[in-house]
């Protein structure tokens, strides 16, 4: 009888560690796919974010430091950039917390407000009348929110490469912290 109860309770047990394995696995795979999904999601905004940039940097610049490109090939290099930087960063956007939404959709607007107005002055005036003013307000306005907005998803990138375990302890760790320093004032508070 009592071998019959032993033989039960280590089946049992040997049952309930297999369902927590499986529980704990299938969770762990989530989470890590989780992950991958908002690594390649920043990765890739970052990647279009600089190769905007660069075209705004190419379109800009001066005529001889370009090298063939005249300066409505380079206007037509900043908008394919343009829209593919919109593309990818649209469908991509539920991976960013508000904060950086919200910067990237402002320099979105800023960028797209820089080149209709640089489109309608070099209609105007010509491409070399205006190219020194296009890049004095490019560097003024949209390098800063550029540089803003790649430290923000360097950060991004650099909490996404930690190892899956290191994301466990993210909600432990400040609780834990929270309760020593409590403890400590408790006892200085006895002293």
């Amino acid at each position: 009888m009592t071998a019959t109860i032993v033989g039960l309770a280590g089946t049992l047990l040997a049952l309930v560690g297999v369902l927590i394995g499986n529980v704990v696995t299938t969770q762990l795979i989530a989470y890590t796919r989780s992950y991958d999904r908002s690594f390649e999601a920043i990765s890739s905004v970052y990647g279009e974010l600089t190769r905007l940039h660069r075209s705004f940097v190419l379109w800009t610049a001066p005529f001889n430091a370009v090298g063939d490109l005249s300066e409505e090939d380079r206007e037509v290099n900043n908008a394919s950039h343009f829209n593919k930087f919109l593309d990818v960063y649209y469908p991509q956007a539920i991976w960013f917390d508000q904060d950086l939404q919200k910067l990237i959709e402002e320099y979105i607007e800023t960028a797209r407000t820089f080149r209709v107005s640089s489109l309608n002055e070099i209609r105007d005036h010509g491409y070399f009348a205006v190219r020194a003013d296009m890049q004095r307000v490019m560097n003024a306005e949209l390098a800063s929110r550029h540089e803003e907005i790649k430290t923000n998803l360097q950060a991004k990138l650099e909490w996404a490469r930690r190892p899956w375990w290191q994301h466990l302890f993210d909600r432990a760790l400040p609780y834990v912290g929270r309760k020593l320093e409590e403890g400590r004032a408790k006892r200085q508070t006895e002293q």
